[in-house]
Parts: C-alpha cells; sequence; structure tokens
C-alpha cells in the first residue's frame, strides 16, 4: 500500500511525455513552413478578381463673373474591378483620383458625359486591365448664369412673453440688420430679407442680448454673415392720466359742448411717462348732419381720432358729450 503514490506520479509522467512540444530548432523550421504557406496563399487571393470603389473628385475652372445656377457634385464614385494585385497597387499609388475641368470658354452650358468620366478616370488608373463597372452618376449637366450680389434686411424670428406689467421698450435691435447674398440671379430675385432662427422668449422682464444663427442659405448661394446680434430691451409699465380738450367737427359758431374735457388714461412704458403729453391725444364730436334746435340738448358720441402708437390699454369717461345751440 506505501507504493500508491509512486505509482500514481509515474503515470502522470508518462502522459506528460506523451505531448512532445517543438524544440528551439523545430520552432524555426515551422515558422518558416507556415510563413511560405501564407505567401502561396496571398499569391491565390491576390491572384483572384475584385471589386473596390474608388473617390473621384471634381474641379471646376468657371468664366469671370459666372457661377453654377446649381453645384455640380463635389466627387463621384466609381466602382472598378482588377485582380488583387492590381487593386492593391492601386490604393497605394492613390487611394483618391481627381479630374480637372476648365470652363472658362464655356457660356452656359456644358454636360459632362458618363463615358467621358469612364475614359477619364480609366486614364488616371495604375492598370490598364483594371475596369469601371459602375458610376454613381449619368450624365452631369452644368448650367452657368450670371454671379449676381443682393442686400436684404435680417428678419428676426421670434415669440415673446413678459411678465405682467413689462413690456418691450423698443423694437428688437438687430446687429447687423442686413446682410449680402452673392449667387446666381435666379436663386436671389425673388429673395426679399433673410430669416434667423426662431428665438423663443419667456417671462421676460429685463433686457437680454443674444446672438442668433441666421438661416443656412441654399447651395451655391453664400452669404456675408452666419450670426447676428439682437439686443432685446424689456421695460416696466406705468400708467397716466391727462385731461383731453374736446374737438367739434363741423359745428355753428354758436354751439357749445359738455364736459369741454375729457379724461384719458393709457399704459406707458417708463421710458415715454415723461415724453407723453395731452397734445399727442385728440378726441372728437363730429356733429356732421346733427339737428340743432335752440334751446334743446342732443347727445354727440365721442372718438379717440389721434394717439401715439407706444400708448395702450386707452380709457377715456365720458363716452359722449352734451350739445346745445345757444341764442
Amino acid at each position: 500500500m506505501p507504493s500508491m503514490p509512486e505509482e500514481k506520479t509515474s503515470q502522470k509522467r508518462k502522459r506528460r511525455s506523451l505531448i512532445e512540444f517543438p524544440t528551439g530548432e523545430d520552432r524555426k523550421i515551422l515558422g518558416i513552413c507556415m510563413g511560405i504557406a501564407l505567401v502561396f496563399w496571398l499569391l491565390v487571393k491576390l491572384s483572384g478578381t475584385y471589386r473596390s470603389e474608388k473617390t473621384v473628385e471634381l474641379y471646376f475652372s468657371l468664366p469671370e463673373g459666372k457661377v453654377f445656377s446649381a453645384l455640380p457634385p463635389k466627387d463621384i464614385t466609381a466602382t472598378i474591378e482588377g485582380t488583387g494585385w492590381e487593386l492593391l497597387f492601386d490604393f497605394l499609388r492613390s487611394s483618391q483620383v481627381s479630374l480637372s475641368y476648365d470652363l472658362r470658354g464655356v457660356k452656359d452650358r456644358f454636360v459632362l458625359s458618363r463615358g467621358q468620366l469612364r475614359s477619364e478616370i480609366l486614364s488616371r488608373l495604375g492598370s490598364g486591365s483594371m475596369s469601371i463597372v459602375e458610376l454613381n452618376y449619368d450624365d452631369i449637366v452644368l448650367l452657368l448664369e450670371e454671379k449676381s450680389s443682393k442686400r436684404v434686411p435680417v428678419g428676426f424670428r421670434h415669440r415673446f412673453s413678459f411678465v405682467p406689467g413689462y413690456q418691450l421698450q423698443r423694437d428688437p435691435e438687430i446687429s447687423p440688420d442686413s446682410v449680402t447674398l452673392t449667387g446666381p440671379e435666379s436663386q436671389l430675385a425673388g429673395v426679399g430679407e433673410w430669416p434667423t432662427d426662431s428665438v423663443v422668449l419667456e417671462q421676460l422682464k429685463k433686457t437680454v442680448d443674444q446672438t442668433v444663427d441666421l438661416r443656412p442659405p441654399p447651395k451655391g448661394v453664400y452669404i456675408s454673415a452666419d450670426k447676428v446680434k439682437v439686443k432685446i430691451s424689456v421695460e416696466q409699465l406705468s400708467e397716466k392720466t391727462f385731461w383731453v380738450p374736446v374737438t367739434v367737427l363741423h359745428d355753428a359758431d354758436s354751439v357749445r359742448v359738455f364736459p369741454k374735457n375729457i379724461q384719458i388714461t393709457c399704459t406707458l412704458g417708463l421710458s415715454r411717462y415723461d415724453s407723453t403729453i395731452a397734445e399727442d391725444f385728440e378726441i372728437t364730436a363730429d356733429l356732421r348732419g346733427a339737428a340743432l334746435p335752440k334751446d334743446q340738448r342732443n347727445t354727440a358720441l365721442l372718438q379717440l381720432t389721434r394717439r401715439p402708437d407706444h400708448a395702450d390699454n386707452i380709457r377715456f369717461s365720458p363716452k359722449s358729450v352734451e350739445f346745445f345751440l345757444i341764442r
């Protein structure tokens, strides 16, 4: 019985001896064999036919004072076919192809045909045996027209709400308040202003300075600025009361009205409080066609015929006056 551990140990050693790891010299031979196999595998794989996509950049020289009516593509994609070796060498040589076209002798129209594109791309590939199996564009028709510039005002798109008792002190101040657009005359003809992105501000009670993005122009049109600064001036409101004399229209010399002065109350911003006076308002009583029996009183409705634009919530009392003819 004491000999059993020795037997188990000897059996483990025997099993380990069945797995023989390569020696240093054997590892070198194994590495060489694997390298040779990899080379043959690459030779076989690269000898096959494959397809690959290549980006072809397009460049155009335009006549003086001309622009494209619609921008052409900056690049096109060509699907090329060739052996693995050809595609590998072409990639190592250049991953992109560029084509340049001088249109300075063109008046208004130039057609870049699909066949011309295929031919010129093939001439720039590294191997003559490669072929183009697909282009992502058919014929490219380029229309040219006169380049135009136009100065238009900036249209501020906004929606405001205010804390009760506050309002705008003045219209929003925009800097710059206009921009210059440059591009095809046909695209600029109907442009009357250039809008900003929409600005929504709620519960305003103090002045706000903000930078606002302009809407991006369409392709082929360039704008002199892409942002504007906007100042939104806010002020507190206050009420003010005036006594305004009644102006009688179409009256006789002997007609009298009562009362002669009417009380007007309005809401004003604090910045206009002192500068707004009773003479800014006019209340009239029109007696045209009214019967004027002697010694009898009649009533005429009052109308507010003049008021400053900055005055709101205008109320006046009474709403009518009595008039009578004095003998």
